[in-house]
């Protein structure tokens, strides 16, 4: 036998579908704002990725190592900013490999000597290093570093 519906309690129901219906959109929006907003454990963000490129930098590194005679290594720090990594220059005949190790980088430049400068090859910046007597000297196009804090200190023996 069927049941009929009056108009009261149908119109009840659809304002209550539509209640619920709004309620879970607004739920579903905000979930999906505060989703966003989560930032990732830092133990986790990126591993796998960083591992891949550093193991690729690392092959190229020991190449270098394998290849080239080490000139020297310093730690290059600024203490405006507060931090620091080493720095080590390796020679291969007239050709000079400036690398560039801190706790996740391993970076290389290419560099071009004329006299005692190291010039950075390919650099916005005009970077360049004057190396005399185991110091290094850092400058830029708009010269000395070390008015903007930054310091070389020789690591070799």
């Amino acid at each position: 036998m069927k049941r009929a519906i009056s108009n009261k309690t149908f119109s009840t129901y659809k304002f209550t579908m539509e209640v619920f219906s709004l309620f879970m959109i607004t739920f579903l929006i905000g979930c999906s704002e505060k989703e966003n907003t989560i930032k990732p454990v830092p133990s986790f963000k990126t591993a796998p990725v960083q591992e891949k490129s550093i193991s690729k930098e690392k092959k190229r590194y020991n190449l270098i190592k394998d290849e080239y005679q080490l000139v020297g290594v310093w730690e290059v720090s600024n203490k405006t900013a507060n931090w620091r990594y080493d720095y080590e220059i390796f020679q291969k005949g007239k050709s000079f490999i400036g690398i560039i190790k801190s706790y996740d980088e391993l970076r290389q430049e290419f560099l071009q000597k004329k006299g005692d400068t190291l010039k950075v090859l390919n650099n916005k910046y005009g970077e360049y290093y004057i190396l005399k007597e185991g110091s290094l000297m850092l400058y830029d196009q708009d010269g000395d570093l070390s008015s903007a804090g930054y310091s070389a200190t020789s690591k070799n023996n």
